[in-house]
């Protein structure tokens, strides 16, 4: 399940975005999915030291989903998923 639903979450942020690939998730805001929990996951860590050292309000991570359809006779688009 893990691929299928890493799959739906790049299908609906992409759909999200109008066909970018490129996200923005606020360092205030929640995640609205696991890409986004991952995102969140990663800022977290890479911050988890600065405290007083960024504003919340002003920071966030970029991250990257790619949502590519499979060639004829190619592998299911469920094996497909490209993690950062």
């Amino acid at each position: 399940e893990g691929i299928a639903l890493l799959s739906r979450d790049s299908k609906q942020l992409f759909d999200f975005a109008h066909g970018s690939g490129t996200f923005w998730l606020p360092a205030a805001k929640p995640p609205r999915c696991t890409l986004e929990h991952l995102a969140k996951a990663i800022f977290d860590f890479h911050t988890r030291d600065a405290r007083g050292g960024f504003d919340p309000k002003r920071s966030g991570c970029e991250f990257w989903a790619q949502v590519r359809k499979p060639k004829p006779g190619g592998v299911p688009d469920s094996s497909r998923v490209l993690l950062p």
